[in-house]
């Protein structure tokens, strides 16, 4: 009796039960007092009886008609395998349909205005973020439900899936999801599902596709301040600052997440740089919120997310999800064996060159490097994490002063410091695993400098460098960072490359020799020119250059079999006193 009752609340609302009750009144009168007059009583009453009755049927048409849950199975694999970009939609189960808003329309001078009909049309909040996002980006909307939910309200496509597999669907829909809608329904408590949820969204790097929605402020007002409490935890966690159960946030921590975010926020998204960005209704005391201003702040989160990513192919975007070439991505019946690993067949010189800088040159980066440990020589050394098990073995490590970097299956991947975007991820945000860089795969070579790093595409040959460009190492022509991979002029010719503590040299192919970056030391090797440089300068005119190493401050290159060092720090390889020069000296 209670859940049917609690089903027609939520169909008709508090005016459509009054309503209802008023169709009840008159139907009694109707039925047991008219007939007893005669006269027009019986004709008025009539009459007041068949509108509420059709007022009611039009109130339970326009929000209750209910739509099918379809089984998660039938409708994920095909999703997650298309190259479809969606909106997931996250809540506690049971709670689908909690939150109504009533239906407005703005006029022409931006005035909002509530259709003129009795009893007042509704909207739940999950029918309002897909209208807004099929609205802003022409995103499907998809909600999970419990195996027993049936019918739910229209809106998203819900997917129904059994308790013991939810995290399924879940799992593989926030790896493809463009957008990842949170809403916070009223009188709900911080379950461990939803924990479980912020788990898998942060550990895959998701937080800028995440829009976080509150109820309306005007309705259960006691329940606004919850539901802002609990706003508050997941910033903490979205942001980095807790990384812990969800319900054991520290209030403190909770008040420091809801600083920057009014009282009267309604939407909340988490920005590419880890910033919450809050939407408010602005009014007096008496403000009513209704349909409009969700749709509006949807709008403007759901394209600001678009905004952030437009410059990434579909690969870039979704670098964890399954493969979108038809591929199936479902977990095969036994795990597929190991590929042979690669060998790297190097000359005997090379050998001994890339032993000594990587020994001596490389290990010397992490001099200044907070997190490193001292050693019993003095020598600090870095505080190296292994990487996880990968399927391929990572070809041309490489560690810079404070990250690190290799290439596993033509995509670079890298982990450590990101102050200066040296990640390539297009964030700030530091990362103790390795995660592919905001760029398609196709990598064949890799250099690692102080704060930044470059690549080689193939077949293309362009080079790409992102991170710190104090000095002009990226050699853009100016001196801004760049937190994502971005083209070095010279055209697609690159061969070779090397980068240093603040300095990067590369080959072409036609066998020259170009260096950008700082230059204190003459590692750019261009003699008396002792300025930096933020764009590529040639080093001589020599057109038998093979290769290019660099290691801080020093600089080596191959001419066929003859070795060349430039800079300072060569007298390692020498054996001399002194091993400084702007010009290249041959070595061996």
């Amino acid at each position: 009796m209670f859940l049917a009752f609690r089903r027609l609340l939520r169909s008709l609302g508090f005016s459509g039960l009054v309503t209802l009750a008023a169709v009840a009144v008159v139907f009694y009168l109707v039925v047991f007092l008219g007939l007893r007059h005669t006269g027009l009583m019986p004709v008025i009453s009539a009459a007041v009886l068949m509108a509420g009755l059709v007022a009611t049927a039009r109130r339970w048409g326009g929000y209750a008609r209910s739509v099918t849950t379809t089984p998660y199975a039938d409708v994920l694999w095909p999703l997650v395998e298309s190259r479809e970009e969606f909106c997931l939609i996250l809540r506690p189960f049971g709670d689908d349909g909690e939150v109504l808003v009533p239906v407005e329309h703005r006029t022409r001078r931006g005035r909002l205005r509530r259709p003129l009909t009795f009893p007042k049309p509704y909207l739940t909040l999950e029918q309002v973020v897909a209208q807004a996002t099929r609205t802003a980006q022409g995103l499907r909307a998809y909600a999970l439900v419990d195996q027993k939910r049936r019918l739910a309200p229209p809106g998203p496509v819900f997917l129904r899936s059994p308790d013991d597999q939810w995290q399924i669907p879940i799992q593989e829909m926030i790896k493809r999801a463009h957008t990842i809608v949170i809403m916070l329904p009223p009188k709900q408590e911080l379950r461990a599902a939803m924990s479980w949820e912020l788990q898998q969204i942060t550990g895959g790097l998701r937080q800028s596709r995440v829009i976080l929605v509150l109820p309306p402020f005007d309705k259960r007002r006691s329940h606004y301040p919850q539901a802002r409490r609990q706003l508050g935890a997941m910033l903490a966690v979205l942001t980095g600052l807790w990384d812990h159960d969800l319900a054991a946030v520290p209030e403190p921590l909770i008040d420091h997440c809801l600083t920057p975010i009014p009282p009267r926020t309604v939407v909340v998204k988490i920005d590419e740089d880890g910033t919450p960005r809050p939407w408010t209704v602005s009014g007096g005391r008496w403000t009513f919120v209704g349909s409009q201003p969700y749709l509006d702040a949807l709008d403007e989160a759901v394209r600001r997310t678009e905004y952030e990513i437009r410059d990434l192919g579909f690969s870039a975007r979704y670098p964890e999800a399954g493969r979108a070439d038809g591929r199936p991505v479902r977990p095969p019946a036994e795990a597929p064996p190991d590929p042979p690993r690669r060998r790297i067949n190097l000359p005997a010189t090379v050998f001994i060159v890339v032993l000594v800088l990587a020994t001596v040159g490389l290990v010397s980066y992490f001099d200044d490097d907070p997190v490193g440990r001292t050693g019993a020589s003095g020598l600090r050394l870095p505080s190296l994490r292994p990487f996880p098990r990968l399927q391929t073995a990572p070809t041309a490590p490489a560690a810079g002063s404070g990250h690190a970097c290799g290439i596993v299956d033509n995509q670079i991947r890298c982990a450590g410091d990101n102050k200066h975007g040296q990640l390539g991820t297009g964030d700030l945000r530091r990362r103790p695993t390795p995660v592919p860089i905001a760029a398609a795969p196709g990598w064949n070579e890799q250099a690692v400098g102080g704060a930044h790093t470059c690549g080689l595409r193939y077949p293309e040959a362009t080079l790409w460098c992102w991170g710190a460009n104090a000095d002009g190492q990226l050699g853009l022509g100016d001196r801004t960072d760049r937190k994502v991979p971005t083209t070095v002029p010279g055209g697609e010719r690159w061969k070779s490359i090397g980068a240093g503590r603040a300095h990067t040299c590369a080959v072409q192919a036609d066998r020259t020799l170009w260096c950008w970056g700082d230059n204190t030391h003459g590692q750019l090797g261009l003699g008396s020119d002792r300025a930096d440089h933020n764009r590529p300068r040639q080093v001589g005119t020599s057109t038998r250059w093979t290769s290019v190493l660099a290691a801080r401050n020093l600089t080596c290159g191959f001419q066929n079999d003859v070795l060349w060092c430039w800079g300072t720090g060569y007298e390692r390889l020498t054996g001399g006193s002194s091993g400084s020069s702007r010009t290249p000296v041959r070595v061996l």
